[in-house]
């Protein structure tokens, strides 16, 4: 039986890998034919971010199946970004700077925790508080992140939690907050009739 569930939490791994990475394929498409305008700072930092939780959490606790789309999530955060600037398809509003210092804020302290439950909830709130940017140019042109990315990810999201509900809880906390975030940027982009 320990075998049968190992096998299940690897299958849900890859197929939530291989979903993650559908979705920021699709996403950087559109970063590349101009449909998508990314917040730079955001996807940056949710880079950061997640590599520091995905980092700190190993080290604490070993790895396991359920890290994998936080890790194929960090690699692809990295490469929106990166695509972004090199396009020079990015949103900078003057606010940015400001939720990425207050997002900074918490990551040091995040750091200079070794508890992995202050680390991880501070990542959250990190990742929430660098996040804001995106929120707010989806409210204002929610076709500015209209993307069939969010819906792959939601759907990754929850695969990740079937995985991660079976192990200690500390690793359902990042991947709810993401699939509750993914959530509410496909409420934003596509249930709301905004420019």
């Amino acid at each position: 039986m320990k075998n049968d569930q190992i096998d299940l939490d690897f299958i849900i791994a890859i197929l939530v890998s291989i979903t993650m990475i559908v979705a920021q394929f699709i996403y950087i498409k559109g970063v590349i034919q101009f449909k998508v305008k990314p917040s730079v700072f955001s996807w940056f930092g949710w880079s950061l971010l997640m590599g520091i939780t995905l980092f700190s959490q190993i080290i604490e606790v070993g790895w396991d199946w359920s890290h994998s789309g936080i890790l194929v999530s960090t690699i692809g955060c990295l490469t929106v970004g990166i695509v972004a600037l090199s396009n020079s398809n990015f949103s900078f509003e003057r606010s940015d700077p400001v939720y990425l210092i207050l997002g900074f804020v918490c990551f040091v302290v995040y750091l200079a925790s070794s508890d992995p439950w202050i680390t991880t909830i501070l990542a959250v709130i990190s990742d929430l508080i660098i996040g804001i940017p995106t929120i707010i140019k989806a409210i204002k042109t929610s076709r500015s992140e209209r993307s069939p990315a969010w819906i792959i990810g939601f759907i990754c999201w929850t695969l990740t939690l079937l995985v991660s509900f079976k192990q200690d809880i500390i690793y359902s906390i990042f991947p709810l907050y993401l699939f509750l975030f993914s959530g509410m940027m496909i409420i934003l982009t596509r249930f709301r009739t905004v420019k």
